[in-house]
């Protein structure tokens, strides 16, 4: 059977624009991997029906809180990587489109149109608001403005805006800057690894049990990689011969052995 005879099945296309933003830290490691899941699962038409908990219970085993899945999914949003519509509150499924898939019909599709909406929708809410707010200056009458605020309101509501302040829901379109900082006592569900290095700690901490990242952190952070890579090998050499029960405690020890050049 010749090649042109031959016909892919069940195949996604990547774009490798992906892996150079990855490499370029143009997106996290979270962030693409939570982007390859969901394109994988993608039907023909580069849509994926998803939730918070089926990508937090899919990809990562309940590791990551559906606050944490939220926050990847918004920077990749933000990030034009993927589009879904805004949400009002609810945890239930939702669209993920994806662009650049190979429709049936042969054709390569896009997802700009659906940001140039939202920028459009955008723009039209400012300027009614700046309109109301000029006409209230010059003290127009009350009902004008009653209209006013009433068209405000009905622009606003086509935005889905949520109103009950919580975080860990998928309408809250903020920026989600990830900070070069690790505040104190992160926890290690709410930890989003931005390169090998930290995908390194998590991992280690992960197995020492930990509750929190920071303490691995602060060790890559004041020996660096090939120091806790020794520790690590040299804890997991232990572990083989003696039963540990206190890993975090046995870990620290370690470090301090080590970087004293200790006999261990």
């Amino acid at each position: 059977m010749s090649n042109e005879e031959k016909k892919l099945s069940n195949w996604i296309p990547f774009p490798r624009k992906i892996s150079s933003d990855f490499r370029n830290g143009v997106i996290t490691l979270s962030e693409m991997q939570v982007y390859n899941w969901l394109r994988l699962n993608a039907n023909p038409y580069g849509i994926t029906i998803t939730s918070l908990i089926d990508i937090s219970t899919d990809l990562y085993k309940g590791r990551k809180s559906e606050n944490s899945i939220n926050k990847i999914l918004l920077a990749l949003k933000q990030k034009k990587c993927l589009y879904y519509k805004r949400r009002t509150g609810s945890r239930g499924s939702f669209e993920v489109r994806f662009g650049e898939f190979i429709l049936p019909t042969g054709q390569i599709n896009s997802i700009d149109r659906f940001f140039e909406t939202d920028e459009s929708r955008t723009s039209d809410l400012q300027s009614v608001i700046s309109e109301a707010e000029h006409e209230q200056s010059f003290g127009c009458e009350c009902q004008n403005f009653i209209e006013l605020k009433s068209k405000i309101k009905s622009v606003a509501l086509a935005f889905s805006v949520n109103t009950d302040g919580r975080t860990s829901d998928i309408d809250n379109d903020k920026e989600n800057d990830i900070s070069i900082s690790i505040k104190p006592r992160t926890k290690l569900s709410d930890f989003e690894p931005r390169n090998l290095d930290e995908q390194l700690c998590l991992n280690i901490a992960s197995s020492l049990n930990e509750r929190h990242i920071n303490f691995i952190l602060s060790t890559f952070n004041n020996y660096g990689r090939d120091t806790l890579e020794k520790v690590w090998r040299v804890f997991k050499e232990h572990e083989l011969k003696t039963a540990i029960k206190n890993r975090g405690a046995y870990f620290n020890s370690l470090i301090r052995r080590i970087t004293n050049n200790e006999k261990i």
